[in-house]
């Protein structure tokens, strides 16, 4: 006799096995995983219930893996989101400080440039006021003032190394500008790729509890940056992790990933840029 169609039961049960196959990662019809989420220590909720109340988790998986001693590791990972504000907010705040270097360093050549000028203009009124037909000094004076003859040789000597000072600065200001421009153009390089890669940055919180026949204990927890270890357990202490990390608030997280935003991206920006000896 053939069949041709199946009872309902029996088409939801299988149905169920199929949905429960694909999810056996996040714990449908895995011991261990509900062994561990349901993991409490003293005066704290289950660990399921206090890793769901995190609010900055994006995503939240729940994995297995065997360890030597035939026990079985659970691992929680809670991938953190970050609000896009918090890049935009340091960005602004860097493309500010590179934009006021421009205004500093554009100031800087033209205060030399008008300083150098004006050096050589005083010298240079100094020198057309003196009268070399004056007399000398005499008695002790010549040994507190000198000569017009004096004075005459003692201010050309002066402006030429004034006017000296003065054709240095009036060579750099192109060359000076261009510089000026250069290092900032690498400033917005460097921040755009920065800024790439720190949007790119997977911020991973994980928490392992190892699973012996039925039986729960605490096992690590780890905070890695784009995949790289940070901080490693295991603690001896398991209200390390509830007493410390996993209470933190919205505002806490992002109160450390400003900090590390800002310390990826403000690195050495903007520049110390490099103009002229002369400056």
């Amino acid at each position: 006799m053939v069949v041709t169609d199946m009872h309902p039961t029996m088409k939801s049960l299988k149905l169920i096995a199929g949905v429960c196959a694909l999810l056996s990662l996040q714990g449908c019809f895995n011991s261990e995983i509900k062994a561990a989420k349901n993991h409490q220590e003293p005066n704290f909720d289950r660990l399921g219930d206090v890793l769901d109340s995190r609010p900055y988790c994006s995503d939240q998986k729940w994995t297995t893996r065997d360890a030597p001693d035939k026990s079985v590791i659970v691992t929680n990972t809670c991938l953190v989101k970050i609000d896009p504000s918090l890049y935009q907010v340091q960005e602004e705040r860097i493309r500010k400080a590179m934009d006021e270097q421009v205004v500093k360093y554009q100031n800087r050549l033209r205060e030399g440039l008008e300083s150098a000028q004006q050096a050589v203009a005083e010298t240079e009124k100094m020198i057309s006021e003196i009268d070399l037909n004056a007399p000398p000094p005499k008695g002790y004076m010549r040994d507190i003032v000198s000569s017009p003859a004096e004075l005459m040789a003692e201010g050309k000597e002066r402006l030429a190394k004034q006017q000296a000072t003065l054709k240095a600065w009036q060579d750099v200001q192109q060359k000076g500008l261009a510089r000026i421009n250069e290092c900032h153009e690498q400033d917005i390089k460097v921040l755009e790729e920065r800024l790439k890669s720190v949007k790119e940055d997977r911020r991973e919180e994980i928490v392992e509890v190892t699973v012996t026949d039925n039986k729960t204990k605490f096992h690590a927890f780890d905070m890695r940056y784009g995949g790289r270890q940070s901080t490693v357990g295991p603690y001896e202490q398991f209200q390390y992790l509830f007493g410390r990390i996993l209470p933190r608030k919205w505002d806490s997280m992002m109160i450390e990933w400003e900090s590390r935003v800002n310390g990826q991206l403000a690195q050495n920006l903007p520049q110390d840029c490099k103009l002229q000896s002369s400056q």
